[in-house]
């Protein structure tokens, strides 16, 4: 419950103490010959003086704009001659100087001296205060005293009630007591009393629930609840309710965790949030032990009888794993029945060897007609178990299904399709019985030579069918090379000299031949979606190493200890293996010094290398992370070429002045021989002399915006760090999603799912963000990891009048002018979202507004918009979907026709002209107040809340403005001039 508390302006009745009785005597001054006569005179107030004019041409000109400490202005007119009198009665006293215009120069002056009792004073005036809510309540300014600390009939005491004006309400406000007292001398002394009333407490939850654990069978019995609320104060200050959670999570599943959000915010903005995780346990599976023969049985359309129930079973593994993200292999019973195993991003543990004796625990599936248990457990029992006899076949059934089968005398009859390691293909076996589909998956490995002639083939039958019944498309597939007559290849042992060593022509002598040999990895790997990498022996001397898709399982660490088998080949004259195999020996092992050189040739290719003393001669080219560059560095042996690839991470800076360089020797060429365009390749940003300890690149917001042809960010998924303004609000109450520009109105977005990381957002804060480069739909993005504020109440800068939406408005400060919304019916209700689409003379735009956008109840008619640019596109590349999203409700400015105004309410406005403030009265309680240019267009408005408001106009031009006042009956408009 809120209410709003207001407050009325109090008049009280004045209480004082005058005693002082007037006099009435008339004094004369001659005037005459360029001298008052007395120049100087001292009377009592209520006293009169009458100037006579004796001689001469004159005037009596005490005016307060010739002297402004005169307590009141008297003037007798334009000076003239001859016989006149004026006179003046002075009430108010104090010193009255006067002139005669035209005899100043001839110090023709007058004092006139009026006794009275002196000023009246405020006894212990309050200071400004500090009140609460509930003090607000009862808030009354009180009497206060003044005395001019006289006697008898010089005395001036007494009190009076002070006037209290200003609105206060839950979210505190200013109030402004004042008391005024003028005495008989018409001599007015105030004072004022600002009083602060800060807002009423923030409410808490009552009783908020705690984390809970939950059994599945408990769930019927979860009951969602409204939370309540209470600031546990009283009548005006009160904030109370009771608020539904918002439920993420569905609470009818088994083995998840349901967030419950209760959040609140109240009228001042104040937010208070409850999250509530309920664990809901999984239920407790029961598997069935069951028989092979049991889990093949199936129904008529060729579906398991036991489809979808969860069973356990024990038998011995077949074949490789087809899925190396999860699991994808067979087991078989004694009895050469089998069924698949599957997971699809889940191995637990185990690592599938043939010849494993497991016991597996899972949900019976079918996929395209292959019975399946999907694995929730696997326990291995033991290894090296015997393996059955493949099972002689002439035709395939479900009779073969996930059993080990052999076809005799079959040939290949399309071996053009034979893939290569690492690629997948469907291929066709053929003998007297007939045609067969030999599925070859890309985890196997059966080199790059199909057999040739007729063999016996071997393997385990599948099934692949849409069909209903499912009682067609059985295949087989191998498990390895010996499955179809290919011997196991054997590669040659070979030290990598051996592999160095060229023919005349600069080939490798080895060029073709399969070959084993053990290194260290140097480097990083080059190729992300292959291998690229280099080893180096004990002696310096090394080799590249190669596969263009498919890591082989290893993952490429500088230090490791490895074999490799492959087939040596040559690329562009530098010596490679091309990886079949790799055995991970060991890791951490000791890296060899790099050799210092002063020149690249065959002799420094793939070996660990140093120039020394050498400068950049082309930093202009230097690579953003995630690019690749070619660079010139000179020392005084010559010039070199180094090779940045794109997987290498340098950083955004390159060295200045000379540095050492390491690197791995490497070579590019298509010159015949091969015996030229040698390079160096650095590894790491230390090869250069580079600190990148910092993980997070510092970089400008023109280089976090810079996008690939896709429309991607270049530095997608890398570490950086920018410094720049904040802009508009936090979109994402539950984490952080708003919008840094720099000077020079170039934007990011920032945006975390949960956590605020301990900032709240600000406009105008200055901040310092390190995080990860993402995009989403379009809008490049950074997810923070870190925020630190530098500085508050920083300038922004001006919005950029923009006609056109595009990459170049994305996330800046602009401004689109003259617009009408083309379906106002589309104007969500505050808490809500929409797309509002809005037109001008230059097209049509999409608005976006989001929940936490606080715009008002009505859409606007004819307005200028402000926003930051956005964007929300699924298209690739990433054009189009180009938005601009206000940031609070100042952003809209509306401008009114001025034939729209009119005039229904009884108002007051002075001084007028003005040059710098305007003060405005009503006959009610004023709401509100715009100043419009003669144009029509809204420059000013204000909020009102009592009769009385007054308005700054200092940074005006000189013009003509209507000034337009609106109350809860009507409204004025009043023409205003600013001077």
């Amino acid at each position: 419950m809120l209410r709003i508390l207001t407050f009325l302006l109090f008049a009280f009745s004045l209480s004082i103490g005058i005693n002082h009785a007037q006099n009435n005597t008339l004094h004369v001054v001659e005037v005459s010959s360029n001298i008052y006569t007395p120049a100087e005179i001292t009377i009592q107030s209520g006293d009169t003086i009458r100037w006579i004019n004796v001689q001469g041409t004159h005037n009596v000109n005490g005016l307060q704009s010739v002297f402004p400490n005169n307590p009141e202005g008297f003037f007798s007119g334009a000076a003239q001659s001859g016989n006149w009198e004026y006179e003046f009665i002075f009430t108010i006293p104090g010193q009255y100087d006067y002139q005669c215009d035209p005899h100043v120069g001839f110090n023709m002056f007058g004092v006139v001296i009026v006794d009275g009792p002196p000023v009246a004073e405020w006894i212990d005036p309050p200071a400004d205060t500090t009140i609460s809510c509930e003090e607000a309540a009862n808030w009354i300014p009180g009497e206060l005293e003044y005395s001019n600390n006289a006697s008898g009939d010089d005395e001036i005491s007494g009190t009076v009630e002070g006037d209290l004006m200003g609105s206060v309400d839950i979210c505190g406000g200013q109030l402004t007591a004042s008391w005024s007292f003028t005495d008989e001398f018409d001599r007015t002394i105030e004072h004022t009393q600002q009083i602060t009333v800060i807002p009423a407490e923030q409410a808490e939850w009552v009783n908020a629930p705690e984390n809970l654990t939950i059994s599945c069978e408990e769930i019927n019995e979860l009951e969602i609840v409204e939370l309540d609320y209470t600031n546990s104060l009283m009548m005006d200050c009160e904030i109370s309710g009771s608020v539904s959670p918002t439920v993420i999570g569905d609470p009818s599943e088994c083995g998840i965790t349901l967030e419950l959000i209760w959040e609140f915010t109240d009228v001042c903005g104040r937010t208070i949030e409850h999250v509530q995780q309920i664990t809901i346990e999984e239920d407790e599976l029961t598997y069935t032990p069951v028989m092979m023969s049991e889990l093949r049985e199936n129904d008529s359309l060729g579906a398991p009888v036991l489809l979808g129930d969860s069973v356990s079973i024990s038998a011995i593994v077949y074949g490789i794993n087809l899925r190396p993200a999860g699991l994808e292999f067979t087991i078989i019973d004694e009895n050469n029945v089998g069924v698949g195993i599957f997971n699809p991003n889940n191995n637990f543990g185990y690592t599938v060897q043939e010849g494993d004796l497991i016991e597996v625990r899972g949900v019976i599936s079918q996929f395209r007609g292959l019975t399946q248990i999907v694995a929730d457990e696997i326990d291995w029992i033991s290894e090296n178990n015997e393996l059955v006899q493949p099972l002689v076949v002439s035709e395939l059934n479900e009779g073969t299904e996930s059993a080990l089968i052999m076809l005799e005398g079959v040939t290949i009859t399309n071996p053009e399709d034979w893939p290569n390691p690492g690629s997948a293909a469907n291929l066709f076996l053929e003998n007297e019985h007939g045609t067969f589909e030999m599925r070859i998956q890309s985890a196997h490995n059966l080199g790059n030579t199909p057999p040739e002639g007729e063999f016996d083939f071997i393997g385990i039958g599948g099934q692949f069918t849409t069909n209903v019944p499912a009682d067609d498309g059985y295949r087989v597939l191998p498990r390895y090379k010996s499955d179809l007559g290919i011997e196991e290849d054997e590669y040659m042992l070979v030290e990598i000299p051996e592999l160095r060593e060229n023919n005349p022509d600069f080939e490798p002598v080895l060029l073709g031949e399969k070959v084993q040999t053990t290194a260290v990895v140097y480097g990083v790997n080059l190729r992300p979606q292959g291998l690229e990498f280099t080893i180096i022996d004990e002696n310096n001397v090394g080799v590249g190493v190669f596969r263009p898709s498919g890591n082989l399982d290893y993952e490429v660490n500088e230090g490791d200890m490895i074999t490799v088998r492959g087939t040596v080949s040559q690329f562009r004259g530098l010596t490679q293996i091309n990886a079949d195999e790799i055995e991970l020996i060991s890791e951490n092992n000791e890296l060899v010094e790099p050799i210092v050189i002063a020149e690249l040739g065959e002799n420094t290719e793939s070996s660990l290398v140093k120039l020394e003393a050498v400068t950049l001669l082309n930093p202009e080219d230097w690579p953003t992370p995630g690019t690749s560059a070619n660079l010139i560095v000179e020392n005084q042996d010559g010039q070199f070429e180094i090779r940045v690839a794109a997987a290498v991470n340098l950083g955004f800076t390159p060295p200045e002045g000379e540095f050492d360089l390491i690197g791995i020797g490497s070579q590019f060429t298509t010159n015949t021989p091969p015996n030229d365009g040698y390079r160096i390749m650095p590894r790491y940003a230390e090869d250069l002399g580079l600190d990148l300890s910092d993980p997070y690149t510092e970089v400008t917001m023109p280089q976090l915006r810079e996008n690939d042809p896709n429309g991607r960010p270049l530095l997608l998924g890398q570490p950086v760090s920018v410094t720049a303004v904040v802009y508009g609000i936090n979109f994402r109450p539950q984490g952080l999603q708003f919008t840094l520009i720099d000077e020079d109105n170039v934007g990011v977005s920032i945006y975390r799912a949960s956590g605020d990381l301990g900032y709240i957002v600000n406009e105008g804060d200055l901040v310092l963000v390190k995080g990860i480069v993402e995009e989403f739909r379009g809008l490049t993005q950074i997810n923070p990891d870190e925020i630190e504020l530098i500085s508050q109440g920083n300038e922004l800068v001006e919005p950029r009048v923009v006609t056109a939406l595009g990459e170049e408005t994305e996330s800046s400060l602009i401004k689109l002018e003259n617009l009408t919304i083309l379906n106002p019916e589309d104007w969500p209700n505050p808490g809500s979202s929409a797309n509002i689409n809005i037109e001008n003379e230059a097209g049509t735009f999409l608005w976006r507004i989001q929940v936490a956008n606080d715009l008002g109840q009505e859409a606007p008619m004819n307005f200028d918009l402000v926003g930051i640019g956005a964007q929300f596109t699924t298209a690739v590349p990433a054009e189009g979907g180009y938005q601009i999203i206000a940031r609070y409700a100042d952003d809209i400015m509306e401008f009114t026709s001025v034939d729209e105004l009119s005039n229904l309410l009884d108002v007051i406005i002075w001084p007028v002209p003005t040059s710098d403030y305007l003060f405005i009265e009503a006959n009610e309680k004023i709401n509100s107040v715009r100043v419009f240019d003669m144009s029509g267009k809204l420059i000013k408005n204000v909020k009102g809340n009592s009769n009385r408001v007054s308005l700054s106009l200092i940074d005006f031009i000189s013009g003509n403005y209507l000034v337009e006042i609106w109350s809860a009956e009507g409204n004025a408009v009043m023409n205003v001039i600013v001077k």
